[in-house]
């Protein structure tokens, strides 16, 4: 077995996210990727595939709302924040959508940047107001997420944004 971080590791294929237990050992996992995000609402697959003139369409004729859930109670910031969309994002953030909502994970949009490593848009979601030590079901935080990645710029801009180094996850 691997040591990262202080963590034991089994491989690299069985991972799930930190503080998730496989049947036999307990791990530490990835992230999930953004292919495990699938879409199903035609505003969420376009926020998912970085289409911001179509997200803004749909916004502006009424189709859809800035926050509007799917059946995993995603936000269209979900998904932009999980696959890296920054102009997605900061059309959202210019059209006032709530930052700290929670999926069906308790994962907020600030923690989907950290598990997906878009440091850009965590950065813009901080700067507006984000809160930083949100944690999902797990107990992690956009910290931890960030450590367990080695992105250390990424763990700085959450430190300088006030994110808590004492939450422990499960």
């Amino acid at each position: 077995m691997k040591r990262i971080l202080g963590f034991r590791t089994q491989s690299l294929l069985s991972f799930r996210g930190p503080g998730h237990q496989s049947e036999s050992v307990q791990s530490t996992t990835l992230p999930r990727r953004p292919k495990d995000y699938t879409a199903f609402r035609k505003i969420h697959k376009a926020a998912s595939q970085g289409d911001a003139a179509e997200v803004q369409r749909r916004l502006i004729l009424g189709k859809d709302g800035k926050n509007d859930r799917d059946r995993k109670n995603r936000t269209i910031l979900h998904y932009a924040c999980a696959h890296g969309h920054l102009d997605v994002v900061t059309l959202l953030m210019d059209r006032k959508c709530d930052i700290d909502l929670c999926d069906s994970d308790s994962s907020t949009p600030p923690i989907m940047s950290a598990q997906y490593g878009h440091e850009e848009c965590m950065a813009i979601l901080l700067e507006r107001g984000a809160v930083p030590n949100a944690m999902d079901n797990c107990g992690n935080t956009a910290l931890h997420y960030a450590v367990w990645s080695e992105n250390i710029s990424m763990a700085g801009k959450l430190l300088v944004h006030q994110a808590s180094i004492d939450i422990k996850n499960k």
